[in-house]
């Protein structure tokens, strides 16, 4: 259509071996950050079970799966 987007890319470098994936994102919410790290994981053939936790602000914990396969 011609319409102009911002967009930000999301790397993400592994320390020791260096191999790096890379993403174009067109919003900063806590959704599309996760995302990206679940994607990156994937790229880089991931952990099986690997889970995001962090605190909210009401103190409670969120637990969010990279995919639907992943382990509880």
């Amino acid at each position: 259509t011609g319409a102009v987007l911002k967009t930000w890319i999301f790397v993400m470098t592994l320390c020791f071996g260096r191999h790096g994936c890379a993403g174009v994102v067109t919003g900063q919410k806590v959704s599309t950050w996760l995302a990206c790290h679940c994607r990156a994981f994937e790229c880089f053939g991931g952990v099986p079970a690997c889970r995001y936790s962090f605190a909210s602000e009401r103190s409670t914990r969120l637990s969010i799966p990279c995919s639907a396969n992943s382990a509880s």
